[in-house]
C-alpha cells in the first residue's frame, strides 16, 4: 500500500469560510485564470477497495476501527481536521458523526494501482456543482489530487467541484445527491426553471444521446463521428462553459478519429486542441507531457509512429482518454456489499 504523505497546499488564491446552508466552502480570494492550480494535496491516508471490503467481511464495526486506526497515524491537528469534516449520514452536525462515515462522504477515488480512495483534509472542503469551476484530477507521477480552475473565476466566488457526474439529468442528480450525500443541489444548473431548464435538459440529453453514438461509427464512418464530435463540443460549450476536462476528452476523441479517416491536418489540430484542454483542466504532468509531443509532432503518437500496429475498433475504443479516477468501490455500511455511494465512485466517461 503506498505510503500517504502529510496534506500539502498548493497556492493561496482560496479561503475556507461559511457558505450558508452549506456548512464550510472554499472563496476565491482574487481572480483565478482559467487553468490556475489552486491546490495541489496530498491524501491523509489511503485506502484500497480490498482493505475496505475485507474489514467489512470480518466483523461488525470493523470499517471503522480501520479507518479509525489510519486516523491515529495522524498529527494531533490532523486528527482535529479530519473530526471536522462533514458526515452526511447523520441527521445533526457532531451528533453520532463516525469516523467511517466521514470516509464515506469525503473519500475521492485514485486512478492509482490498486484503485485506491484518498481522504483530503483541505480538498474536502470544496463542495458540490453540477456546473463545477474546478476540476479536480489525481496525478499519480505526482501522487497528489490536483484542483485547477475551469473557467476564469472572479473573486469572492465559491469554488466548487462534482461529486457525482454532472452531465446527468436534473431529476437524475438530484436523486443520487440526497442518497449519496443528503443534500438537494441548489446550485445554478439545479435553479433553473422553465424554458432554462428544458433547454438545459435537453443539451444534456443531447450530449448523452450523441456520446454513446460515436464509439458505434468509429469504425466504419469516421467522418459522421466526428461531425458528432464537433456537436458534443458545441454543447459542452453552451451547457459546461468550455469544461476544459471534458473537451480534452471530446477533442482526442476527434484526433483519433481523424487519424481513422486520414485527414492528418485536422488530426493535428484537435491534438492541440486536446493538449490545451487537458493542461487546463490537470496541470504539468508526465502524461500531459506527453501530450505536448503529440501536439508538436502528431507522427510521435503510437497511432502514427507504429508502435500500435492494429487498427481494431476494439484498440481505438481503447485508446480513448478517459476519466480514470472513478471506478472505484467503498462499502455504504458495514454489512453491505461495495457499492457505488460517494466522491470516490463517480463515473465521468
Amino acid at each position: 500500500m503506498p505510503r500517504a504523505a502529510k496534506p500539502g497546499v498548493s497556492g493561496r488564491s482560496f479561503a475556507v469560510v461559511p457558505i450558508p446552508r452549506k456548512g464550510l466552502g472554499i472563496v476565491a480570494t482574487r481572480k483565478i485564470a482559467r487553468g490556475e492550480r489552486i491546490l495541489a494535496e496530498r491524501p491523509a491516508f489511503m485506502l484500497s477497495p480490498m482493505e475496505v471490503e475485507g474489514a467489512a467481511a470480518k466483523r461488525p464495526h470493523a470499517l471503522e476501527v480501520l479507518i479509525r486506526d489510519r486516523v491515529a497515524e495522524l498529527t494531533d491537528s490532523e486528527m482535529d481536521q479530519f473530526w471536522e469534516l462533514p458526515d452526511c449520514h447523520v441527521t445533526q452536525v457532531g451528533s453520532g458523526k463516525t469516523a467511517f462515515g466521514i470516509w464515506q462522504t469525503n473519500a475521492i477515488a485514485t486512478a492509482s494501482e490498486g484503485g485506491y480512495n484518498g481522504l483530503y483534509l483541505l480538498g474536502s472542503r470544496f463542495n458540490h456543482s453540477c456546473t463545477p469551476n474546478v476540476n479536480r484530477c489525481w496525478i499519480e507521477s505526482l501522487g497528489v489530487e490536483v484542483f485547477h480552475a475551469s473557467r476564469d473565476i472572479p473573486p469572492r466566488t465559491e469554488l466548487c467541484v462534482y461529486y457525482i457526474d454532472p452531465k446527468s439529468l436534473h431529476a437524475e442528480r438530484q436523486a443520487r445527491l440526497l442518497a449519496d450525500f443528503n443534500f438537494r443541489c441548489e446550485c445554478e444548473a439545479c435553479s433553473l426553471t422553465g424554458k432554462a431548464l428544458e433547454t438545459s435538459e435537453t443539451l444534456r440529453r443531447e450530449y448523452q444521446e450523441l456520446d454513446a453514438l460515436v464509439p458505434q461509427l468509429a469504425e466504419n464512418d469516421p467522418n459522421g463521428a466526428l461531425d458528432l464530435v464537433e456537436a458534443i463540443l458545441a454543447i459542452i460549450e453552451a451547457e459546461f462553459e468550455s469544461d476544459p476536462h471534458m473537451s480534452q476528452r471530446a477533442y482526442y476523441d476527434g484526433f483519433q478519429l481523424a487519424i481513422t479517416a486520414g485527414n492528418m491536418e485536422l488530426a493535428k489540430a484537435m491534438m492541440q486542441n486536446a493538449c490545451a484542454a487537458r493542461l487546463h483542466a490537470e496541470g504539468e504532468h508526465t502524461e500531459t507531457e506527453a501530450f505536448q509531443r503529440y501536439a508538436a509532432d502528431i507522427f510521435c503518437h503510437p497511432l502514427l509512429n507504429g508502435s500500435d500496429s492494429s487498427n481494431s475498433k476494439s484498440s481505438f475504443e481503447s485508446d480513448w482518454l478517459r476519466c480514470k479516477p472513478c471506478a472505484v468501490q467503498v462499502c455504504e455500511d458495514e454489512t453491505a456489499t461495495p457499492s457505488q455511494s460517494s466522491k470516490a465512485v463517480i463515473d465521468l466517461s
